[in-house]
């Protein structure tokens, strides 16, 4: 896992050097709907892909930093090594994709252009309980892996693409390294990311259920 910073840093040089022209400027909304979305990703596709996948890093970097900040009785041993692993990863890839958005855009000086940092709710985790606990990680690095993989059908930006293609990797390895913590064969169907691919739509469905009602994903950012 240690190649993982390195992988994104490449794909950071690639957006910059991306051209801008098919980008509209990012829209912004402060209407929530019946269903508690508020949070708009863009205003074009490659802008919103990124800041999907930024909202999902988010996501499991607050799980992480949760987890790790006040650890259970049982986090110790390889499994606390597994995680501080994964947490880092996961911080960079956050903060990368922060910077990704305004590499794509070749500007800094519009604050529409970045999501801005999500309220999360990571109340439904049993941070006591250590089956629940990993188990509620390997389904967010599946969804991170299967939403990277089916964001690619969205996209003919060379470097995006490669960038996806680095994203699902990563956090592929992440979802085997937290099924082999489990006791849990990497190649079921269930728990393999590496067999599924999402749309964005459902991808932002999913993240919703670790977002509060009114700090929502607008499921309409994305077909």
């Amino acid at each position: 896992m240690r190649y993982a910073g390195a992988a994104s840093a490449g794909a950071a040089l690639l957006l910059a050097g991306c051209s801008t022209d098919d980008d509209p400027a990012a829209t912004t909304t402060t209407t929530t709907t019946a269903t508690g979305e508020s949070v708009s990703l863009g205003g074009s596709t490659d802008l919103a892909l990124i800041n999907l996948l930024q909202a999902g890093k988010q996501i499991s970097a607050a799980f992480y930093k949760k987890l790790l900040d006040a650890p259970p009785s049982w986090l110790t041993g390889a499994d606390l090594v597994a995680l501080q692993q994964i947490r880092a990863h996961q911080a960079i890839h956050r903060d990368f994709l922060k910077s990704a958005v305004n590499s794509l855009r070749g500007s800094t000086a519009n604050p529409a252009y970045a999501l801005g940092d999500l309220v999360t709710d990571l109340s439904a985790v049993t941070i006591t309980d250590r089956t629940a606990t990993l188990t509620a990680a390997l389904n967010l690095h599946n969804v991170l892996t299967s939403a990277a993989i089916g964001a690619a059908r969205f996209t003919v930006r060379e470097a995006l693409l490669t960038l996806l293609g680095q994203l699902a990797s990563i956090d592929g390895r992440h979802a085997v390294v937290l099924a082999t913590q489990l006791g849990t064969s990497v190649f079921d169907p269930v728990t393999d990311s590496r067999n599924t691919s999402r749309k964005p739509s459902d991808v932002i469905v999913v993240l919703n259920t670790y977002l509060p009602f009114g700090s929502r994903l607008l499921t309409g950012s994305l077909a």
